[in-house]
């Protein structure tokens, strides 16, 4: 894994550095950790977009769960990174998505998301990796992990819109799914959207 995460370091590298001064000795990327869906999945869900007004649904490259947001990491914490998602450990599993909504809850809505349906092993190793990373000393967002895969992100899109189409969409299931790793992404802001990039992978085992 060592000769793996240097190589893919090397490219988040090269990326972040882009357009930036050359003197730069530190550069840094905006990372997360994720579980990928199958394509087969993923094509489904970005079919549902119904062109609402002020949504801006996410294409089939950009759909994924989130395990742990990390922010901005700096090129010399890297090899702290890799050994801390290395040391996670955890059987494969299976998942499924279940239900819909909107976050958040109340007030004007700002992200449609598809659930997840309840399942403890992915909790387990959600809880495994923030206790790895902080461990590790990487400042996490103290929030409750909520498992959900966003469908589009909102703004001033109509509420009664999007509670329609949430209704349609309410018994949202899919068959399961295996999970046999987790993954690094790096997260390139653009103006149409983010591009993430697939940066390093972590099978699961016991």
């Amino acid at each position: 894994m060592a000769n793996d995460v240097l190589r893919w370091w090397s490219f988040v590298k090269r990326t972040a550095t882009l357009g930036a001064a050359a003197d730069v000795e530190d550069s840094v990327a905006r990372l997360f950790v994720a579980i990928s869906l199958p394509f087969d999945l993923r094509a489904e869900l970005t079919g549902l977009g119904n062109g609402m007004p002020g949504a801006r649904w996410l294409t089939e490259d950009q759909v994924h769960l989130t395990l742990v947001f990390l922010g901005k990491v700096a090129d010399h914490r890297k090899q702290a990174l890799d050994d801390a998602l290395a040391s996670v450990r955890g059987e494969p599993f299976e998942l499924s998505l279940h239900g819909a909504g909107h976050f958040p809850p109340r007030g004007r809505p700002k992200v449609i998301w598809a659930g997840i349906r309840a399942n403890q092993t992915l909790m387990t190793l959600q809880t495994r990796l923030t206790t790895a990373l902080r461990r590790a000393g990487f400042e996490l967002q103290r929030r409750r992990f909520q498992p959900h895969v966003t469908l589009a992100r909102l703004k001033g899109a109509p509420e009664p819109r999007v509670a329609e189409f949430l209704e349609g969409i309410g018994g949202l299931e899919s068959d399961p799914f295996d999970v046999d790793a987790f993954h690094v992404f790096s997260s390139h802001l653009k103006a149409e959207g983010a591009d993430y990039h697939l940066e390093a992978s972590y099978p699961l085992q016991s």
